[in-house]
């Protein structure tokens, strides 16, 4: 198996290197600047010919806003173990 994850918040879309094994750690930090609502987080298996998807799950992140209704991007900062 040579895992990496695929992390997408709005429109940004970012991914981790390739480890191998079944219990990878990564230790990668990646930034987004954004102003939106759910973070999208998927594992991939890296094949020769298709890459094949392990797991994906999405993570409401509305309430790490510190205003309601606000217009203004914030930076998020995801650190994948």
């Amino acid at each position: 198996m040579e895992p990496y994850c695929e992390v997408s918040i709005g429109n940004q879309a970012n991914k981790t290197s390739v480890k191998s094994g079944k219990k990878p750690q990564w230790g990668e930090t990646l930034v987004f600047i954004t102003h939106t609502d759910k973070l999208k987080l998927t594992v991939m298996d890296r094949d020769i010919f298709n890459d094949k998807k392990v797991g994906e799950g999405i993570l409401d992140i509305s309430g790490i806003y510190t205003a309601p209704n606000t217009t203004k991007n914030c930076t998020f900062i995801i650190t994948v173990e």
